[in-house]
């Protein structure tokens, strides 16, 4: 299975320290992470490093303890934004080229705590009345319920009795 079911989490999306969105959609699958904020600027995070395996092939032993990812690179993913709306978007596509994930678990949920760095694409076109220059950091924080975790991850029931054995031993 490419990608799991987009689980509608609590959370929230922030873009150089301003809340862009809550309650976002969250998919993760082989190619990627995606995340859609739902917010005012309709932002979307796409992390092409990390995929599902990274989280649920783990040894289910270790989840006691914090799992956490630091990558840097030329092009990990995009973080889009529109600012338009449907009939003249307005798109600003940055290239995310460091990110760290966090991820916690507890009895009844597994918690995601990401940053990062998104630059503006190189020959990026600009609407002269927006200025997105700079890096932009990005912040997102969601929980997975415990009973969304067979979707969110494409588990077997094998694998999902597995895993609420260890949560149950937090």
């Amino acid at each position: 299975m490419p990608r799991s079911e987009t689980v509608n989490v609590v959370g929230i999306v922030k873009i150089n320290g301003q809340t862009d969105g809550s309650r976002p959609d969250v998919c993760v699958g082989d190619h990627g992470l995606f995340i859609d904020a739902r917010g005012h600027s309709r932002s979307t995070v796409s992390l092409n490093t990390f995929n599902k395996a990274m989280a649920n092939a783990l040894d289910f032993g270790l989840i006691a303890k914090p799992i956490v990812y630091v990558i840097e690179g030329t092009c990990l993913g995009l973080y889009i934004q529109n600012f338009g709306d449907m009939r003249e978007p307005d798109f600003y596509n940055r290239v995310i080229t460091r990110v760290k994930i966090a991820i916690t678990h507890d009895k009844q949920s597994i918690t995601y705590n990401i940053e990062g760095l998104a630059a503006l694409r190189e020959g990026e076109i600009v609407r002269p009345d927006s200025t997105p220059t700079g890096d932009w950091t990005f912040d997102i924080w969601f929980k997975i319920p415990r009973e969304e975790l067979e979707h969110f991850y494409g588990l077997t029931s094998t694998a999902r009795d597995s895993y609420f054995k260890y949560m149950d031993a937090l």
